[in-house]
């Protein structure tokens, strides 16, 4: 994946510390963010210049990152792949006495754990992708980092529980959607504030398809979605 211009300026301009190196595709460096996570709305807010500064969720953070862009590494569902290289999560894993796969590390390679969600496209633009996915992972660990695991759980957008089982909820979970009445503009039966339309209708649409192409939920394979541990990231 070779970043546009547009997107390499757009990086540049708001995350000085990340920078793009177009030969190894991959961007790295120091990943900074201020954010407060609302529990009311659901959301991850980046709280430069807003009210959220005051709120006890209120964090401000820096990692190492590297995240691989290389199609030849990306994930099974297209996403880049992400990596804390600063020693953070081992940091926070001795400290809190935590494996990593509870901080949402892979064991295996240590690869960051961005979330479970179906994918019919690969149109991941590097800011939804950061705000969207990114940030809210390492907002997480800097929860755990500052509150303890317990209080993430508590008070974050909820988790799945580890590997197969995960997988196995969040299935029944997007089954549960594609069998239910819900209008396009009602609100998300996932809980969040937004529309049915803006939020889950489009997993829900791609379950369907492959259902019905595949004949039963059993023959989703592993292509179709990250095998991960994160609920809603922001």
């Amino acid at each position: 994946m070779i970043l546009p211009d547009k997107d390499v300026e757009w990086l540049e301009h708001h995350f000085s510390g990340l920078s793009y190196k177009s030969e190894e595709q991959q961007i790295e460096g120091e990943l900074s963010f201020c954010a407060a996570y609302e529990k009311d709305s659901g959301k991850l807010e980046m709280s430069i210049g807003s009210q959220t500064n005051n709120l006890p969720t209120h964090i401000c953070d820096a990692f190492k990152v590297e995240i691989h862009l290389n199609p030849a590494l990306v994930a099974r569902n297209g996403w880049p792949l992400v990596f804390e290289v600063g020693g953070r999560k081992e940091e926070i894993s001795r400290r809190k006495d935590l494996a990593l796969i509870d901080l949402h590390f892979y064991p295996k390679n240590q690869q960051c754990c961005l979330g479970i969600k179906f994918t019919s496209e690969n149109n991941h633009t590097i800011c939804r992708f950061l705000y969207g996915l990114v940030i809210p992972f390492f907002y997480r660990l800097s929860y755990v980092d500052k509150f303890g695991l317990e209080a993430a759980r508590r008070d974050l957008w909820g988790e799945y529980p580890h590997g197969e089982e995960g997988i196995s909820d969040y299935l029944k979970e997007i089954y549960g959607y594609s069998i239910g009445d819900y209008s396009e503009t009602s609100g998300c039966p996932c809980g969040s504030e937004n529309t049915y339309r803006d939020c889950c209708l489009g997993d829900v649409e791609f379950f369907r398809n492959v259902v019905k192409s595949r004949g039963s939920i059993r023959d989703l394979g592993p292509e179709h979605y990250s095998s991960s541990l994160m609920k809603k990231g922001g």
